[in-house]
């Protein structure tokens, strides 16, 4: 992507586009126990719950759970409530992330 258009993105989506560039790139481990949550959770991205503020600025608040425990229909898992909660917790994480609340403010550590 070239970086007029990185910019030109990530403005639409109220980022910082320098701030973009200098993040260095991160990696993480999924826990085997935790593999279909994540496989949900990805297969989700299209569902998520927004707003947008006074400013302009669009803030995902959540998945739409309809959609969730649609998909979770069709993947027929053995635990279902497991696996929903294990999306919830992982949609936490992200709404912090994506709207930079820290994690304490959800989790009350």
């Amino acid at each position: 992507m070239a970086d007029a258009e990185l910019d030109e993105d990530a403005t639409a989506f109220g980022l910082d586009p320098a701030e973009l560039r200098n993040r260095p790139e991160e990696s993480f481990c999924i826990e085997h126990g935790n593999w279909q949550a994540w496989e949900l959770f990805i297969d989700c991205q299209s569902q998520w719950r927004t707003l947008v503020t006074a400013t302009g600025s669009v803030v995902r608040t959540a998945l739409d759970l309809t959609a969730v425990s649609a998909l979770i229909a069709l993947y027929k898992p053995s635990k279902p409530k497991r696996l929903l909660r294990q999306v919830i917790l992982i949609q936490q994480g992200a709404v912090a992330q994506m709207n930079k609340i820290p994690l304490e403010t959800l989790f009350g550590e």
